[in-house]
């Protein structure tokens, strides 16, 4: 048995994907993509065969276009996603398109692995929270530790200590408020 037989298409046998699709996707015929096969190959390929190819191609486009349609809807709910750093909300982004898919998918899905599914992509987004809550404890113990450092050096200055500490806050809230998308 050589490479070129087996259970895949003729067209992928042969790599001619290249050549068929293009001329598929911009209108061309089916005569036109069997010519072009028949010229990158030196095989024929019968019409049906192309036509086949032409729906499954026409299918997997029609997916992308799903896809791209869902990505702008859920773009476009930005509110959803307020508070949130840009990685979380390209987390929040993909978590919500993989649990779109997943029940649109749901038929071709057994129950089980699909409740599998759905509870890794719930400790995803409890992780992403966790990292969060970590981050802002992080700023909250480096705020802490400027501040009895301050201490230390102005004890002799209590009005200078308070104007810095006052200072240090509002830093404090505006690097939150940043980092948070506020």
């Amino acid at each position: 048995m050589n490479d070129l037989t087996g259970p895949r298409r003729k067209i992928a046998r042969y790599g001619a994907e290249e050549v068929v699709n293009p001329i598929l996707l911009e209108g061309g015929t089916l005569a036109d993509a069997c010519r072009a096969f028949e010229a990158f190959t030196g095989e024929p390929i019968g019409r049906d065969a192309m036509a086949r190819h032409n729906r499954r191609l026409d299918d997997a486009a029609d997916k992308m276009k799903s896809i791209e349609v869902m990505v702008d809807r859920l773009l476009e709910h930005d509110g959803y996603y307020e508070g949130s750093d840009p990685g979380e909300k390209a987390a929040a982004l993909v978590r919500r398109m993989m649990l779109t898919l997943a029940v649109e998918a749901v038929a071709d899905i057994p129950p089980d692995k699909l409740a599998q599914m759905i509870t890794r992509l719930e400790n995803s987004r409890i992780s992403g929270e966790r990292l969060r809550l970590q981050y802002n404890a992080a700023f909250e113990k480096a705020k802490q530790a400027i501040l009895a450092k301050l201490e230390v050096e102005m004890r002799g200055q209590p009005e200078l200590r308070e104007q810095v500490a006052a200072l240090a806050e509002t830093t404090y809230r505006d690097a939150i408020d940043e980092v948070e998308g506020r």
